[in-house]
């Protein structure tokens, strides 16, 4: 990779960090936009926490994987694991398409990001001979 498209991928992945961690701000604040829409949704208190906990996670570790490449590249993956659920818990819930997109559209900026940090995970791969 070019050091400009390195440079890229870390800003990228440092907003998408940013962005995890308002939204997990927002998660914990009780916003009222987001306690509405569990409301409508019929989501319990504890889903909104659990992932609260899981987005936070996410967020501390996309931000540190701008200094630690495989620790971005596993964050990556995470965050994958988290829109995946997000977007089917929607789907799931026969939520409106509108609100389905938002964490698809999420879900796929984050394949994207996996699919640019893939190379940082060789290391771990080779040691598990799966590389």
């Amino acid at each position: 990779m070019g050091t400009a498209v390195s440079i890229s991928v870390l800003a990228f992945e440092g907003l998408f960090g940013l962005f995890m961690a308002y939204a997990v701000f927002l998660n914990f604040s009780n916003s009222p936009m987001l306690v509405k829409r569990w409301a409508e949704l019929g989501m319990p208190r504890w889903y909104s926490l659990l992932a609260g906990v899981i987005g936070l996670i996410g967020a501390i570790t996309l931000l540190a994987g701008d200094f630690f490449p495989m620790v971005g590249a596993l964050a990556a993956l995470w965050i994958v694991a988290y829109f995946l659920v997000a977007t089917l818990t929607h789907v799931v819930l026969r939520d409106k398409l509108s609100s389905i997109s938002i964490p698809l559209v999420f879900l796929a900026l984050a394949i994207g990001l996996a699919a640019l940090r893939w190379p940082d995970l060789a290391p771990a791969l080779g040691t598990l001979h799966l590389g």
